[in-house]
């Protein structure tokens, strides 16, 4: 059977970028147009102009263009349709559902429609250059190089973690040079920095914004319109126009989506994985410390992309949240400035803290040198963060965290002065926090000590203080006589006294710490 196939290539109108009256009000500025418009800025759906004729069936996706004397006594609007009036319109029209834009301004219906044409053309060839650069799989930064003249304002988009991907400035147009300054050495910023910018509450409501919004000078000395770009739902990068040259208007505000549009398509062809983590590595973490089996064979191999191996020697720091209730935003900028310290590191948030596991193995500097330059970062932004004990086995990274994790949760309340808490100086005290968990602490109390409460209790006595005293100081006499101001004779009578109501070996090393543990558990559900 022969097949034969026919092309038919129809000839078809090239569509136009939809544009709305705000576009064109201020691109058209020198008509000095009054307005009235319904939609927001946001609704681009005008895609060409047309002259009006009485007998048309008004669309809402054309733009109609008419002079004011020529304008019918009434029209019935089924939707609402977008004019641009040569004259005033007559007061009907603007009442009614429509949008509209009038000038006095000298000007011929078809001088009118080919300055139109023209604008939409621009637009159109801008729109397809950006299609053009993403077809051709180009740098994010040239999305914005060809809208700089559009903008008349620098453009930088930035990740969600604060790093800068791009900074376009215009240099032929004279900006401040303190700005030139910061654009030149500007890669990350500081974490003095976020912090600042979380605790502005409109910076954390712009944070949240799902339209294009402005931020206001208070910080940075100038307003910004930025656009946060999601991708399934999750915050991935922001688009920021700064206002340096020319004042914003609502035609940057229907702009800036176009731009945000284009970019996100850009950023779905490349991998933009924040701070540059490989994914399969992180799936590991993630399922590592939600305590999940991973196969030997799959730890292996993502490993072996970093050059890492499972039998490598780790140790690993958990960095409690900076601001709780916030976006995880602060935690990936201060993870980017900390991986720097050294690279042989992953790192991963969860559950709000910041997870670093570090490689000793692969790394020149000692663990001991690593955590010296991430206490001057934690100090100077009173960071608080755990340590775990090293260890020789990749797949038992869950429990090294919870080291990390409950050496930082114990240590910032027994020392306020520290920002680093090794887990090696808390194990007992996190022995202790598990006895009380769930449980009585006469659970962990002999007999004899029970006894012992009781006793004082009725009579009186502080034997039990006495006899903690005593144990603490390795039963010492001539130590504990000294603390407790006795006479080494009343010590004496006391301790025989105190024996007799234990009926327990003091002299048996295993007793003396069972009543250690027990004191200290007691004291800890005091406290």
């Amino acid at each position: 059977m022969k097949l034969i196939f026919i092309f038919v290539h129809f000839n078809q109108r090239s569509a136009m970028m939809e544009l709305n009256l705000q576009i064109i009000k201020e691109d058209l500025h020198d008509l000095k147009f009054e307005s009235r418009i319904l939609d927001t800025y946001l609704v681009r759906q005008l895609t060409h102009p047309v002259i009006f004729t009485v007998d048309a069936d008004l669309s809402e996706d054309r733009l109609y263009l008419i002079e004011a004397d020529k304008m019918p006594g009434i029209l019935n609007l089924k939707n609402r349709p977008s004019f641009i009036s040569i004259g005033i319109p007559p007061s009907y029209l603007l009442t009614s559902n429509c949008n509209i834009l009038y000038t006095t301004e000298p000007i011929q219906l078809y001088e009118l429609l080919n300055r139109l044409t023209d604008l939409y053309q621009t637009y159109s060839r801008w729109e397809k250059k950006l299609q053009t650069i993403n077809n051709q799989r180009l740098p994010l930064q040239s999305l914005a190089e060809a809208s700089i003249d559009l903008f008349n304002n620098p453009i930088s988009l930035y990740e969600s973690n604060f790093k800068a991907v791009f900074i376009v400035v215009d240099t032929s147009i004279p900006v401040p040079e303190s700005y030139i300054d910061f654009v030149s050495t500007y890669d990350y910023l500081s974490i003095a920095d976020v912090n600042k910018l979380n605790s502005d509450p409109e910076y954390n409501e712009a944070a949240t914004k799902t339209e294009p919004a402005i931020y206001s000078d208070r910080i940075f000395g100038f307003r910004t319109l930025f656009y946060n770009i999601c991708s399934n739902g999750e915050f991935i990068a922001r688009l920021i126009i700064d206002e340096l040259i020319r004042p914003f208007t609502d035609r940057d505000c229907a702009l800036i989506k176009v731009l945000a549009d284009a970019i996100q398509i850009g950023l779905h062809q490349k991998d933009l994985n924040n701070l540059n983590q490989p994914r399969e590595l992180q799936t590991v973490l993630k399922r590592l410390l939600d305590h999940k089996l991973v196969p030997t064979e799959k730890i292996e191999s993502v490993l072996r992309e970093n050059k890492w191996v499972i039998s490598d020697r780790y140790f690993c720091i958990c960095i409690e949240q900076l601001h709780p209730g916030k976006s995880e935003d602060p935690m990936t900028a201060l993870a980017y400035h900390l991986s720097r310290i050294n690279i042989h590191n992953c790192h991963i948030i969860y559950q709000d803290n910041l997870i670093f596991l570090f490689n000793l193995s692969k790394s020149s500097a000692t663990q001991i040198e690593i955590l010296d330059l991430f206490c001057i970062q934690l100090e100077s932004n009173h960071i608080n963060a755990g340590i775990s004990s090293v260890f020789s086995n990749f797949k038992n990274f869950y429990y090294y965290y919870l080291q990390a994790y409950n050496a930082v949760s114990i240590g910032k309340h027994q020392d306020h002065t520290a920002c680093l808490f090794n887990f090696e100086d808390y194990i007992l005290p996190f022995v202790i926090s598990k006895c009380n968990d769930k449980t009585i602490p006469e659970l962990f109390c002999p007999a004899g000590l029970l006894r012992l409460l009781e006793y004082d209790a009725i009579k009186g006595t502080d034997y039990a203080d006495l006899l903690r005293i005593h144990l603490e100081n390795n039963m010492h006499i001539a130590v504990t006589t000294r603390q407790t101001f006795l006479h080494r004779s009343t010590f004496i009578y006391r301790i025989e006294k105190i024996t007799d109501i234990l009926k327990m070996d003091l002299n048996n090393s295993d007793v003396r710490l069972t009543l250690l543990m027990a004191f200290k558990i007691l004291r800890s559900r005091k406290e």
